[in-house]
């Protein structure tokens, strides 16, 4: 079965960078995102992510360190039609009493199209998603979507 995912600009910007959420040196996201190119996963990505990974891949490629990762998401990813879904649709609104962080809403919204599992190095985020199982989705942390990964290899 083929996964998709959906994941945070932050997840992008570690990975690019080979840091955890602490910019701590750690190649967790770098291998979270060449795991699902190499194992066929793929990538949910709304208009509203097309935006903010943009803003930080353009950010990545002017710093020489990062620049090969960065060009490595695109290639795989924003070029390739097979690792990618994009969306351009209208966002849902969140269903009622649903509280989200205001700056990740339109993440969460994103999600609501098509279900992905979210990946975010953002705590607040995974804790408001788990706590609100009416949404239907499954948020992790980069670490256990990397452990998600490389126990579902893709079929098909």
């Amino acid at each position: 079965m083929r996964y998709h995912f959906l994941l945070d600009e932050n997840v992008l910007y570690h990975a690019a960078r080979l840091v955890d959420e602490h910019y701590r040196p750690d190649e967790t996201a770098a291998e979270l995102v060449r795991s699902i190119a190499r194992i066929c996963h793929r990538l949910a990505i709304h208009k509203v992510l097309v935006d903010r990974y943009w803003h930080i891949l353009q950010k990545l490629i002017s710093e020489r360190s990062s620049a090969a990762e960065a060009v490595y998401f695109i290639k795989e990813f924003m070029t390739n039609v097979d690792k990618r879904t994009l969306d351009y649709s209208d966002l849902p609104e969140l269903p009622a009493g649903i509280k989200i962080p205001r700056k990740d809403e339109p993440i969460v919204r994103a999600a609501l199209i098509s279900l992905p599992i979210v990946v975010t190095a953002d705590r607040p985020l995974r804790e408001a998603i788990r706590a609100q199982p009416v949404l239907g989705l499954t948020a992790l942390s980069t670490k256990k979507a990397l452990e998600f990964v490389k126990q579902h290899p893709a079929e098909g």
